[in-house]
């Protein structure tokens, strides 16, 4: 599988493997080994989470198998995200999910992190909405604290617009590397706002969560049309709709990295070639249109 370089130095794997669910995944230890082994098998080096996932579960959950499995933690890129408070939060009472960027919870945030996955390094740490409230320079001084230490090798952002990035850039001695946006199929409109053009223009990753689009769910018109779309053009690459879905995704010139979620070893498997599928320029206009209703102008 290709990889994409950040602007740092460091690179990811082309797809990315997402843990939000992983609590509801039920995996054993030994399980999750195997999951994340068979990931590597097939290039998958790079795995996504956040602090918050699964009630702040997650990163432990995944860290209990790098503390048995030592060999793992070198053969992959961790990356997190914080910035979120929900009610959950198990270290002070919360009365309501807010966001916090200040310079103190975004380092004992990295630190709870490492702590939990049993490293001593992230090699990217997101923040993961943008608030009402944050300041690019407390924000600035947190990173930079985190760089000069070795604790994070590099930062990016989540859900973030063009002008916001730019905003906290301003105040950055380091690149950021990453954007994560919901990007797929269903939703298109990062690639007519500017903000993907924008991460091309800056040499920032556009990273795609959701890159199936709720598709199995299928609760608006917009999925159904492109699911139809895209289980018509199956079969002419010899793959399933979900593998011909991250297909769409990879295609665009930018260098789209999608953000897979699920926990099935099958479908993981399922992308071993996906990157070297030669996508048509109609295909990939076709599945376009549906998700859009119309044809282009």
């Amino acid at each position: 599988m290709k990889r994409i370089p950040l602007s740092t130095g460091q690179s990811i794997s082309r797809i990315v493997q997402g843990y939000m669910r992983l609590a509801d995944w039920k995996k054993s230890d030994a399980e999750l080994d195997a999951f994340i082994r068979a990931g590597l098998d097939i290039g998958i080096t790079t795995v996504d989470h956040a602090d918050i996932y699964g009630g702040y579960t997650v990163e432990a959950l995944f860290g209990n198998v790098l503390k048995k499995q030592k060999d793992l933690r070198e053969k992959l890129e961790i990356v997190t995200k914080c910035g979120i408070v929900h009610t959950s939060y198990p270290y002070r009472k919360i009365g309501i999910k807010h966001y916090d960027y200040s310079f103190n919870h975004i380092v004992e945030s990295v630190d709870r992190s490492l702590s939990a996955f049993g490293t001593d390094y992230l090699d990217v740490l997101l923040l993961h909405r943008p608030s009402p409230l944050w300041e690019a320079e407390e924000i600035a001084q947190a990173f930079d604290q985190l760089a000069q230490t070795g604790k994070v090798r590099s930062f990016g952002v989540s859900n973030f617009q063009p002008h916001q990035i730019t905003y906290l850039q301003s105040e950055l001695q380091i690149d950021l590397a990453i954007n994560q946006l919901e990007i797929s199929s269903v939703e298109t409109g990062y690639f007519r706002d500017g903000t993907i053009d924008f991460g091309m223009m800056n040499n920032i990753v556009s990273m795609a969560w959701s890159p199936i689009g709720g598709l199995p769910h299928r609760h608006s018109d917009a999925q159904q049309r492109v699911f139809e779309a895209l289980n018509e053009l199956a079969p002419e690459y010899g793959v399933d709709w979900s593998v011909l879905a991250i297909a769409w995704i990879l295609y665009h010139p930018s260098g789209l990295v999608p953000l897979i979620g699920t926990g099935s070893l099958e479908r993981v498997q399922a992308l071993q070639n996906v990157d070297n599928m030669e996508l048509t320029l109609e295909h990939w206009y076709r599945i376009y249109t549906a998700s859009t209703g119309k044809n282009v102008p």
